[in-house]
């Protein structure tokens, strides 16, 4: 950007629940932009933190607010109603961004057309085995996308608004769907290098990783855009039902007991082929592989947990309609 552009106005707005290990840092990094320090505005809107991430963002900045007891989408959208910018930048509180994060990326919108553009979570220069299993494409690249990763995203306002922001009812998933609803609207949605941010708040432990799996998958049915094809969750359903199926038929029918244990052991292989394909990723050592494959595992045995609570959950709300009528 010349220093005869004018500078668009741009409220960064970012989620927090319980954040106090790595807001700061967050922060910190936001406020050493190389942008102008009066041409954008920091919002923090929390989640109901039980820990010192408000105190801590109020250090940092006058605009912090709290909105308890709501999904990730609502936190979100209360920041966009809350700002004064005509473009919208999303940053988890956990997330740290490159120096020229808005300049690039604004350059990078307006060279492409682009109404919004998301950027990767790449993962910190010393990664858990976790983390290097679950991010395999350390390269990030420019390109058209039909998706978004809500702890990056750089848009237009007005596209936002357009749109309705951010589905409010749905655990996680929200990112997706808002990126959906914008190519449907004939927006311009890319993917860019110069909006990738170093996400430090990936799961560090096999438990928190299930679990978060676990809490994202359990409004599953709710996050699907009807009429697309998800490869994703239909292995996850598929690993469900298989999971259900295999104790009955050890007991029953043993050859197809047998037959469904082996389906769930090559399903995680057939995800971990996916992402390993379709990230490029290159590795000489076989124990990589072989932590792939047991992340994938332990994924879909989290998705699968809260598909199923999803499901009784759909079901619960279908009897109570049936009975009121």
């Amino acid at each position: 950007m010349s220093i005869n552009d004018d500078y668009q106005f741009v409220s960064i707005v970012m989620p927090a629940f319980n954040e106090e290990k790595y807001i700061s840092e967050a922060l910190e990094a936001v406020l050493e932009l190389d942008y102008p320090k009066d041409r954008y505005e920091i919002i923090v809107v929390d989640n109901g933190s039980k820990d010192a991430t408000v105190s801590i963002a109020r250090k940092y900045t006058e605009h912090v607010y709290v909105v308890p007891n709501v999904r990730v989408g609502a936190v979100r959208n209360y920041g966009v109603r809350k700002s004064k910018g005509d473009i919208v930048a999303f940053l988890d509180s956990d997330c740290i961004p490159p120096k020229n994060w808005i300049k690039d990326t604004l350059v990078y919108m307006r060279d492409n057309g682009c109404d919004a553009v998301g950027g990767l979570g790449l993962v910190r220069d010393d990664p858990s085995w976790i983390e290097s299993s679950w991010i395999l494409n350390q390269v990030p690249l420019d390109k058209p996308s039909r998706i978004l990763a809500g702890a990056a995203i750089i848009m237009k306002k007005c596209a936002f608004l357009e749109v309705g922001g951010f589905n409010e009812v749905i655990n996680a998933g929200e990112d997706t769907l808002l990126a959906s609803d914008l190519i449907e609207n004939g927006k311009v949605v890319h993917f860019a290098k110069s909006c990738a941010v170093i996400h430090l708040g990936y799961p560090q432990d096999l438990k928190t990783f299930i679990t978060r799996q676990y809490w994202q998958a359990s409004s599953y049915l709710k996050s699907r855009k009807k009429n697309t094809l998800d490869i994703v969750f239909y292995i996850v359903a598929l690993f469900l039902a298989s999971a259900l199926v295999t104790p009955l038929f050890f007991f029953i029918f043993p050859m197809l007991g047998l037959i469904s244990l082996v389906l769930l052991l090559i399903l995680p292989m057939i995800l971990s082929l996916k992402r390993i394909i379709s990230s490029r990723y290159r590795s000489l050592r076989f124990d990589s592989y072989l932590k792939i494959y047991f992340l994938d595992f332990c994924y879909l045995v989290g998705r699968s947990a809260g598909l199923l609570k999803s499901l009784l959950v759909e079901l619960k709300v279908f009897s109570d309609k049936k009975q009121h009528y």
